[in-house]
């Protein structure tokens, strides 16, 4: 039961740090967004992956062969993806928080 609950926690917190993600370029300057996106990618290179998933996966909350991405598009479309696939998923999300972040320049 702890296990099961702790498990859905930290899968929620982790979609919800993403989406944060997605938005935060509406509410801080675009160079602290350059900044935060550059800090979060420096902490994938250093750490060999994101912290918050070698988490998960170090209390068995998420398999050692995915990424989180993967583990999220599993447990929402209930089908596995390459991890070429995730990676191109990642890279649209960045693309996509950058665009959010270069938007609010020229709207705000």
């Amino acid at each position: 039961m702890l296990k099961t609950t702790l498990r859905e926690f930290l899968f929620w917190a982790h979609v919800l740090i993403l989406l944060a993600s997605l938005l935060v370029g509406l509410i801080i300057p675009f160079w602290a967004f350059l900044l935060l996106l550059f800090g979060h990618r420096l902490h994938m290179v250093i750490f060999r992956g994101c912290l918050f998933s070698r988490l998960q996966k170090a209390l068995d909350c998420m398999p050692e062969h995915e990424t989180f991405i993967q583990h999220m598009m599993q447990r929402f479309l209930h089908r596995s993806f390459h991890p070429t696939h995730a990676l191109a998923i990642d890279m649209i999300l960045v693309a996509g928080a950058t665009g959010i972040a270069i938007s609010r320049q020229f709207v705000f």
